[in-house]
């Protein structure tokens, strides 16, 4: 999780057999135009917002606070 946060720290310390999804996105992004890095960013987006929303309705953390 922590390779999203801070790609350039992640492009160091990578090894030749570990390739994490944001160095691959970053690859694809300086070698080639196309939509598949668009793509994977909405499903994340969606899979977060999502994620977020059951935490939500499990936890219920905004009645806590109201």
């Amino acid at each position: 999780m922590s390779s999203f946060d801070n790609v350039p720290v992640s492009l160091f310390l990578r090894d030749a057999a570990t390739d994490m999804l944001p160095i691959r996105m970053w690859q694809d992004l300086e070698g080639k135009l196309d939509v598949t890095i668009a793509a994977l960013s909405g499903v994340l987006i969606v899979f977060t917002i999502a994620l977020i929303m059951v935490m939500e309705r499990l936890t219920g953390l905004s009645r806590r606070l109201a």
